[in-house]
């Protein structure tokens, strides 16, 4: 019998363990190669997996939850080794002696850095408890291929979901408070035969894993931490009517410079020099509507509100509806009703109409997925980050003293992976590996 193995990591809850002094959690070396160019994976919560389940695991999908029953799919790990076994009448504490004296017959092969430091010393200052770990496991699994999605995947075992070409329905619960759920080729034919279909499909994956490069690393963060903004000060970074504010604001205070957004980033030709050329907030509920002579647009900015599902519970249909009844205020408005002198609409007759969502890179909404309202084009972040960026020397001059904040701000929202606790793990092993080297 062999089986796939799911695995949760980097689970957003709460986590004492995560939260204890400086600990690092230890799948944080599932994502890079070792000095030996292998993959040394460790399986969530403990590091071992049950005894039945030995030497069965043919391939291991790493995920992490992402809420409302899905999971996105960080690696794939392709036909590991496994290290760490179980015996079957062994209590847990002489599973984990036998297991860690076992591990040091291959524990210096598990090396990260130039400076090849070992797995236990990053590892040695980690506590449970406040105090120091014995017989820790540090590697379940050894691979020689650990592959990336080219695109973002998911999987849901939820039926509401949209179904798109990159989201794969389970019929079973598979995210559990274990973090792992087994699959197997004789039990569950047809959903391991469905997910070995995603696993040889080459055109999936790509093999962009790297070895651990300290120095690498320490420039990355010091152009990340080149962007700290007044949000992170506050703690709204995620806080959307503000980030709306904001556009809003920046739109009016340089019409010219919103002219040239307009045409590179929208492609719509706007004017705002015409006497109705407005920017409002808030219009029948519509996050920015902007109208010209001859042009209206309907802006959506979505952080933290779902539209396909994806991490957030606001899900699927609730915000179609929402778009949907954006869309129909402006076009129906526009050539159907007859509307009052009062009504905002009273003069978009005939204007042309367009729809778009500002939304984080790492959202990866597809449009196509909106059903009625495949019209919304959706604009990521970075495009809206690598426009604004060009006016940073000048900012304070063109704009106000607030811009580069502004600016600053939308950079958190360009990458392709949202995760507080993985960033802040990888901190702490490149620390741990620094403090190791000294």
């Amino acid at each position: 019998m062999k089986e796939i193995l799911i695995n949760t990591v980097y689970n957003e809850n709460p986590s004492a363990y995560a939260n204890e002094g400086k600990n690092i959690v230890h799948e944080i070396i599932n994502l890079f190669k070792a000095e030996n160019n292998k993959h040394y994976i460790y399986i969530v919560s403990d590091g071992t997996i049950g005894y039945e389940h030995n030497d069965k695991i043919s391939n291991i999908f790493l995920t992490r939850s992402v809420g409302n029953k899905t999971a996105e799919i960080i690696a794939l790990v392709r036909n590991p080794k496994q290290l760490a076994k179980k015996k079957r009448y062994l209590s847990k504490e002489e599973n984990d002696k036998l297991i860690f004296e076992k591990q040091k017959e291959y524990i210096d092969e598990i090396v990260y850095d130039r400076k090849k430091i070992r797995v236990d010393k990053i590892f040695e200052n980690n506590t449970y408890h406040n105090s120091i770990q014995d017989n820790v496991i540090y590697a379940t699994f050894e691979a020689n291929t650990v592959l990336k999605p080219k695109k973002p995947l998911f999987l849901t075992f939820n039926k509401k979901s949209i179904k798109n070409d990159n989201t794969f329905f389970l019929d079973r619960h598979f995210i559990n408070q274990s973090q792992t759920y087994y699959i197997d080729d004789e039990k569950d034919v047809e959903e391991y035969n469905f997910l070995n279909t995603i696993i040889e499909d080459k055109k999936q994956w790509e093999d962009s894993f790297t070895r651990v490069d300290v120095d690498k690393y320490e420039k990355e963060k010091s152009e990340t931490e080149n962007h700290y903004n007044f949000f992170k000060l506050i703690h709204h970074e995620y806080y959307e009517p503000a980030f709306s504010n904001l556009f809003q604001h920046y739109f009016l205070k340089n019409k010219k410079v919103f002219e040239e957004f307009a045409s590179k980033v929208l492609k719509v030709n706007i004017n705002t020099k015409t006497y109705d050329f407005e920017v409002k907030r808030e219009e029948h509920n519509i996050d920015i509507l902007i109208r010209d002579s001859k042009n209206i647009i309907v802006i959506e900015n979505k952080i933290k509100s779902g539209i396909n599902g994806v991490k957030y519970d606001d899900y699927g249909e609730i915000v179609q509806d929402q778009l949907v009844k954006y869309h129909k205020y402006i076009t129906e408005g526009v050539e159907h009703k007859n509307i009052s002198k009062d009504d905002p609409r009273y003069n978009d007759k005939g204007k042309n109409t367009f729809f778009y969502i500002f939304a984080p890179n790492y959202k990866h909404l597809d449009n196509s997925k909106f059903k009625e309202a495949k019209e919304y084009k959706v604009i990521e972040y970075s495009k809206i980050y690598d426009f604004y960026k060009t006016y940073l020397a000048n900012g304070e001059k063109m704009f106000d003293k607030y811009f580069s904040d502004f600016v600053n701000s939308l950079f958190k929202h360009t990458r392709s992976i949202d995760s507080e606790l993985y960033d802040v793990m990888q901190e702490r092993f490149i620390e741990a590996i620094k403090k190791a080297d000294k």
